[in-house]
């Protein structure tokens, strides 16, 4: 498989500098001059944190010129003496290609180096690696989950809410509500925005055998009382109790056979996760597809993701792609999205930066912070588009209106615009 998809999802995102004495003073007074200069006379010296930072600042050109390739020659020196955090970030430098030649190889050797070491950033981007695999390691599942729990289990509330997502949204060959939820909850008692709000949706629709609406409507609170706009739509609407639900059912289930695509696709939830129906995965499919067939683009896009994981269904990778495609022309962004990836990756499908770059311009479109800066990438880049520093910055800026919404890019908004410094265009 191709590996680009990784190399954009996890763009170098060097910012993690650890300081201390006088050059963290420094630094943090923004004498970047200065920081540099400490840090430079100590990793001469064979300090291995030392040369991390300095090739950081190398990297970020805080105090001197950005310099790939000193960087890269500096991490290297500290990751060689055993510093997990050098040797996770050298294997991003070799994945990326920054500093050095790509080395799909070498970037795995040095990413597991640190990730056997307990460095949790490395344990979950060495998840990102065997769920995608790369052009040397080949995609192994029970690897993945296994580096995402270990990096989950340290306690970061981003890593563990990300672990959530993936079992979530059925990443992974099956579905697993109940661990979603699971990880979402550790997530939100950290104070995590979006896992608050997504363990408020597993208590208010009953996932993972969860339905409390007490319990629904408090994490919708707290999420809300940050800032995050669909829970306070959710709260605006109202959260419905177990008795309420069970009556909705019903009305659903007479609705789904006078032929509603809309009921029909709550029933293929209904029978799969078994809160109030008896569970029966042939009975929810046979519903997802009735809703598919009739255009509904959400159930074109989980008959597809069912299609293209194997989750429930024999595994069709054929089929998988006619039903996203056929999602994504109704417009269903999770769908764009995902097709944009699996084109620019050549997972699934053949590897076409063109076709890649047309799926993100129609989610840009539709205003996804993910296609925004997916496309602004591509026309910093020129992949699949003339290479165009305008329309970069055209997209980025876009990105920037949008707050509330998270990427799976790995960077944000304001690190493409100072990559590529497109203030200039």
């Amino acid at each position: 498989m191709k590996a680009l998809l990784l190399t954009l999802l996890l763009s170098i995102g060097l910012t993690g500098i650890v300081f201390a004495d006088d050059a963290y003073d420094a630094y943090q007074n923004k004498d970047f001059e200065t920081a540099f200069n400490e840090y430079q006379q100590r990793a001469k010296q064979g300090e291995a944190r030392a040369q991390r930072n300095l090739g950081l600042l190398y990297i970020r050109g805080k105090g001197v010129e950005k310099n790939p390739k000193e960087a890269f020659n500096w991490i290297k020196k500290a990751a060689i003496q055993g510093d997990s955090q050098a040797q996770y970030y050298l294997g991003k430098l070799y994945y990326d290609a920054l500093g050095t030649l790509k080395d799909d190889k070498n970037s795995a050797i040095w990413v597991i180096k640190s990730a056997e070491q307990g460095n949790a950033d490395a344990q979950h981007f060495l998840g990102e690696i065997y769920r995608l695999g790369t052009n040397s390691v080949e995609v192994d599942s029970k690897e993945a989950i296994k580096w995402y729990t270990k990096a989950a289990e340290q306690g970061d509330p981003y890593h563990q809410y990300r672990l959530g997502e993936l079992y979530y949204l059925s990443v992974f060959e099956k579905t697993d509500e109940g661990l979603g939820c699971k990880w979402f909850e550790k997530a939100a008692e950290q104070d995590y925005i979006d896992g608050q709000y997504y363990i408020g949706r597993c208590y208010a629709y009953g996932l993972g055998g969860k339905k409390d609406a007490k319990e629904a409507v408090k994490w919708y609170q707290k999420a809300a009382d940050q800032g995050h706009e669909r829970a306070k739509a959710e709260l605006e609407s109202g959260v419905s109790t177990l008795e309420e639900d069970i009556e909705a059912a019903k009305l659903k289930k007479e609705a789904a056979i006078n032929g509603d695509p809309e009921a029909q696709y709550s029933l293929y939830f209904l029978y799969r996760g078994g809160a109030l129906f008896e569970k029966d995965i042939n009975e929810a499919y046979e519903w997802l597809k009735k809703a598919a067939e009739q255009d509904h683009a959400m159930a074109q896009f989980s008959l597809g993701h069912s299609y293209l994981t194997g989750d429930y269904v024999p595994k069709n990778i054929k089929e998988g792609v006619k039903w996203y495609r056929k999602a994504g022309y109704n417009d269903e962004i999770g769908t764009i999205r995902s097709l944009g990836y699996m084109y620019e990756s050549g997972n699934d499908v053949p590897q076409d930066f063109k076709e890649a770059a047309k799926w993100f311009y129609k989610g840009a479109l539709l205003g996804d912070i993910d296609a925004q800066l997916s496309l602004g990438i591509y026309y910093a880049n020129g992949y699949g588009v003339s290479k165009d520093l305008s329309e970069a910055k055209y997209w980025i800026k876009k990105a920037f209106a949008n707050p509330y919404q998270t990427s799976f890019r790995g960077q944000t908004a304001d690190e493409i615009w100072n990559e590529f410094e497109l203030w200039r265009y």
